[in-house]
């Protein structure tokens, strides 16, 4: 009976460092060092860099690619990645990976080509697409002021 008693008392103890472990690990990430917190930056369009997708007929701001990476990819990694383009963070998100990357002298079609290699080359990018504008027609809100 006591040996048991003894497996059970052992078993739920594993659990429980299991565990502490498991928050360990969310808490320090892969790199074994808590995440910095950054407060998020957002792009928004230039307009004067705005023009219609010929193939989809979407809004594109023709040089600034939206670029999302895996959680395990590190600070590191996300930057040479960056770096490989040749572009700059423009805008960022931290909590969920996401970047906006400005490719200078880029028009749409390198935009494409450039998404299309990052999903290509890098396991770490999960999302990369042309940074497409989008406004709904809203017919409870005109002019910026509810009806």
């Amino acid at each position: 009976m006591k040996k048991g008693r003894l497996q059970i008392f052992f078993a739920i103890a594993g659990v429980g460092l299991l565990y502490l472990g498991y928050q360990s690990f969310l808490a320090k990430g892969i790199s074994g060092t808590p995440p910095k917190k950054v407060e998020s930056k957002i792009h928004l369009p230039d307009p004067q860099k705005v023009e219609t997708d010929q193939e989809t007929g979407l809004q594109v701001e023709k040089d600034v690619i939206l670029v999302t990476f895996s959680r395990f990819a590190d600070e590191g990694t996300i930057n040479g990645i960056i770096k490989e383009t040749g572009g700059e963070i423009v805008g960022f998100e931290q909590d969920s990976n996401f970047f906006q990357v400005r490719l200078p002298e880029a028009d749409l079609a390198k935009t494409k080509k450039t998404c299309t290699e990052l999903l290509s080359k890098h396991k770490e990018v999960e999302y990369a697409i042309p940074n497409t504008i989008s406004k709904a027609d809203n017919p409870y809100w005109q002019d910026g002021t509810a009806k």
